[in-house]
């Protein structure tokens, strides 16, 4: 947390290094988080990447702290994590979409959900209508 609250190009490139090569999940996760507060392609590149992490909680930081980083810019990279194993990352896109999904229509980003019971695709549609309070064409 240190490192995050300094933001010198020091600590950026620690914590960007502690992403990518610590075997610590714990680190990997708390350095994707520390990172929502610098911003720059390099640090955008290395959250990209962290959304591949085979850890969820570091995926679901990554995501969170692109959509600060990017924000618009994020959707499509956050889109992707839809189709998560993890139901808590899946969830988590729904609230991370707004700033990113502009451009990108509400077919697209049902179609890249993975629904496991009839009533999951109209759930999903209501939620996002409530959360976003917009139209499914719209988002």
């Amino acid at each position: 947390a240190k490192l995050g609250n300094s933001q010198t190009p020091e600590a950026e490139a620690a914590l960007l290094e502690a992403l990518k090569e610590s075997p610590n999940i714990r680190i990997r996760r708390w350095s994707a988080y520390a990172l929502q507060f610098y911003r720059g392609a390099r640090v955008s590149k290395g959250l990209h990447a962290a959304l591949r992490d085979p850890n969820m909680s570091v995926r679901l930081l990554a995501m969170e702290s692109l959509e600060i980083v990017d924000g618009v810019k994020a959707g499509r990279a956050i889109l992707t994590l839809l189709r998560d194993e993890s139901g808590g990352v899946r969830g988590r896109c729904i609230h991370c979409l707004p700033a990113g999904t502009r451009g990108i229509s509400f077919e697209s980003i049902s179609d890249n959900i993975t629904f496991t019971g009839p009533d999951q695709r109209a759930f999903f549609t209501g939620y996002s209508i409530l959360i976003h309070q917009v139209k499914p064409q719209m988002i």
